[in-house]
Order: structure tokens, then C-alpha cells, then sequence
């Protein structure tokens, strides 16, 4: 064999070598581009899983930071048992204020424009009769009663009698009063 002979095969030989080469590397480029497009799903996944772990820690610890409120809740609202003891604390209210104290009228009724079954509204009409200053401090105290409170009247009067018509319930100079509370009662 001839020197050019030898050199013509051997520059074919590198060419089939290069091709084969080249024809390897564009296989391991389509290769890594397809197990890019791979791990790009598996990232994707992998950051939608962590905002989902991050949204739920944050809601527990929301939960937890609001329990105290959310337990207080509970005692916004009057329980279905617990009417006497309402009443028998708006009577203690009136003794603690000075003030004579007439529970008149103790009414449940639906609450008015809902379908709401598991909650209604006790009605509570009071007669007072004492100072002005205790009328105002009684007026406060149920108003700061651990419940959700609605004064929804309250009429006052100064009794003016003349000397010597004060009756045991009225003396002259004082306030006579009537008021309406409502407050929001399980069923």
C-alpha cells in the first residue's frame, strides 16, 4: 500500500471516528435536554408541594395563636342552661350598684330575619329604681358582662314626689328606670 493510500484511510477512518463522535454527543444532548425537561417537572412539584407546607404551617399557626380568642367565643354567647344564672348576675349587678332591681320580664324568641337554629334572644326587662350615679354604673357593668349585650331602651325618670309620699320603692330624689337587654342565647 501506498503512502497516499494510507493517508486517504486514515483520513477516512478520523471522519467515521468524528462522525460517530459527533453522533454520540448529539445523543447525550437529547438525552440530558429530556431529563432537563424531567427535573423541571420534578422542581415545579417540588415548590408547589413546599408553598402547600408552608400554607399549612401557617394555618396552624394561626389556629394556634387564635385559641384563646376562638375559646372566648364560646362565652359571647348565653349557654341554653345557663338563663338563671344570667339573671341572678344582673340582679347581683344591681345589688353591687346600690340600686333596687325588678327582673320584669324574661323572654326567649327566635332571632328575627334568620334561619338560625341554634341560637335565639333573651330578653330581659328591668325596673330600677337608686341614684343616677348607680343607674350609670349598672348601665356599665351590664354592658361589660361577659356576653354579647344590647341595651335596646332604657327610660329614666328623676321622681319628684312631694314630702311625705316616698313609698318604700321610691324615694324622692332619686331615678326610677326601665331597661331592655338583649342578649344572644343557644338553643
Amino acid at each position: 500500500m501506498s503512502q497516499p493510500y494510507k493517508k486517504r484511510m486514515m483520513l477516512v477512518l478520523l471522519i467515521m471516528i468524528l462522525l460517530m463522535c459527533l453522533g454520540v454527543w448529539l445523543i447525550l444532548i437529547m438525552r440530558v435536554a429530556n431529563s432537563n425537561g424531567h427535573i423541571r417537572t420534578l422542581r415545579s412539584t417540588f415548590q408547589e408541594e413546599l408553598i402547600k407546607e408552608q400554607q399549612f404551617t401557617s394555618l396552624e399557626n394561626l389556629i394556634r395563636n387564635t385559641a384563646l380568642e376562638r375559646e372566648s367565643l364560646g362565652r359571647v354567647l348565653v349557654a341554653k342552661d345557663d338563663v338563671a344564672s344570667v339573671i341572678e348576675s344582673v340582679e347581683s349587678l344591681g345589688n353591687k350598684t346600690g340600686l333596687r332591681l325588678t327582673v320584669e320580664l324574661v323572654g326567649v324568641e327566635n332571632i328575627p330575619d334568620t334561619k338560625n337554629d341554634t341560637r335565639e334572644l333573651l330578653t330581659l326587662s328591668l325596673q330600677t329604681a337608686g341614684t343616677w350615679n348607680g343607674t350609670m354604673y349598672f348601665l356599665s357593668l351590664i354592658e361589660g358582662m361577659p356576653y354579647k349585650v344590647s341595651v335596646t331602651s332604657m327610660d329614666f325618670e328623676k321622681v319628684t314626689l312631694p314630702e311625705g309620699e316616698a313609698t318604700k320603692k321610691i324615694l324622692k330624689g332619686e331615678w326610677k328606670g326601665t331597661i331592655r337587654v338583649v342578649m344572644v342565647k343557644e338553643k
